[in-house]
């Protein structure tokens, strides 16, 4: 399943491969196969009497941290939550030693909770103190072992904000605690404070072991690009790709740097970086179409969109639905409303049973019709 931070345009989370949802829905029919799934046997005690600030008087009474599970109706991941981890006895036991709560963050008192504490992405694992004050967090979906071990170490102290400070400040200032510290800071949306420890953990490993550094500063530019800082997202972004030139994530960063920048509003630099990623990749059919898919997304260069994404249906043979959809994309954006019928009609061919597909092909007819009624006025 893949990842969605939460930024407002929905589709920064993908770039990142984390396991969340963006804020709204998507659509496909993964998510209809997720809704559709039979309810989940959880195990969790979820503290549901009154609303958050009685829960807060609770974990006071009771001596307790508070754990939230801001989550959405139509999130996947979340349901993965609810079925894989909620279930689990050892997860149940986990969250017993907190006032536990799940929360609609689209609804009722939910909406301004999500506000409150910067939620931006689902499912969000936030944990407070009896006096509303963050403690930790974790974005996306965590297993079950990962998922207990986050409770356990924010109980005890350790893996918080103000452990790993505490650990720096008393002498155990190591590259470990310093990206620790600095993806934590990302969570929070302190993006600043996380910019500072990736400068320090850097100078202390240039060579960043494991490119733990690298993974930060894209958590970053991402975080950045979701709370609409474009430029900030651009600079950041343009220093991964200056300082890790070889890195594995290159491609990822590239395309989430033009989507930052079609988000300020510069297209054409945007179309610029992505050419970059068709010329290391010149004969993938699935690049390829992505950067068709982009340029119809963002109304230009849509000759070279249509280009790529013609080689990209013959690369594949004419048996990928994706190929085709994205293509059909560059059609519509030419309002070359007949092509773009016939291609969806062909991605619908190679996934018959695929209902955003239908619904696409649907749309297009439609629109069609709409163009024939115009021009015979």
């Amino acid at each position: 399943m893949s990842p969605t931070r939460v930024a407002r345009t929905g589709a920064r989370v993908a770039a990142l491969g984390l396991v969340l949802c963006a804020l709204g829905p998507r659509a496909g029919t993964t998510a209809t196969a997720v809704a559709t799934a039979p309810p989940p046997a959880e195990r969790v005690a979820w503290d549901r009497e009154g609303d958050f600030a009685s829960a807060l008087a609770r974990a006071k009474k009771d001596k307790k941290l508070v754990f939230v599970d801001f989550y959405a109706t139509w999130c996947g991941p979340c349901k993965m939550m609810d079925r894989q981890v909620y279930s689990d006895s050892t997860a149940a036991r986990a969250t017993a030693r907190y006032v536990a709560r799940k929360i609609d963050a689209e609804k009722g008192e939910g909406v301004a909770l999500a506000r409150r504490y910067r939620v931006d992405a689902y499912p969000t694992l936030l944990i407070v103190d009896a006096a509303g004050n963050e403690v930790n967090r974790e974005v996306g979906y965590r297993a079950t072992d990962r998922f207990i071990k986050f409770l356990d170490d924010t109980r005890t102290g350790r893996g918080t904000v103000q452990g790993l400070e505490a650990l720096i400040k008393g002498g155990d200032d190591t590259f470990e605690n310093r990206v620790t510290l600095g993806e934590k800071y990302v969570m929070r949306g302190d993006n600043d404070l996380a910019r500072a420890q990736f400068e320090k953990a850097i100078a202390m490993k240039p060579d960043d072991p494991g490119g733990r550094a690298a993974d930060l500063l894209l958590k970053l530019a991402q975080a950045e690009r979701t709370a609409g800082a474009s430029a900030a997202a651009i600079a950041d972004y343009g220093t991964f790709l200056e300082r890790f030139p070889a890195s594995p994530r290159r491609l990822e960063a590239l395309s989430a740097k033009a989507t930052a920048q079609a988000d300020a509003g510069d297209k054409e630099a945007a179309v610029a970086t992505y050419r970059s990623i068709v010329a290391a990749k010149p004969d993938d059919p699935l690049v390829l179409a992505s950067f068709a898919r982009f340029c119809a997304q963002n109304q230009t260069a849509l000759d070279e969109a249509v280009a790529a994404g013609r080689k990209a249906v013959e690369l594949t043979g004419g048996k990928n639905a994706s190929v085709y959809d994205a293509l059909a994309d560059v059609y519509a954006a030419r309002l070359q409303w007949d092509d773009a019928v016939f291609t969806s009609e062909q991605a619908l061919a190679q996934s018959p049973n695929d209902g955003y597909l239908r619904g696409r092909l649907e749309q297009f007819q439609e629109q069609a019709v709409a163009a024939v009624r115009q021009k015979s006025r």
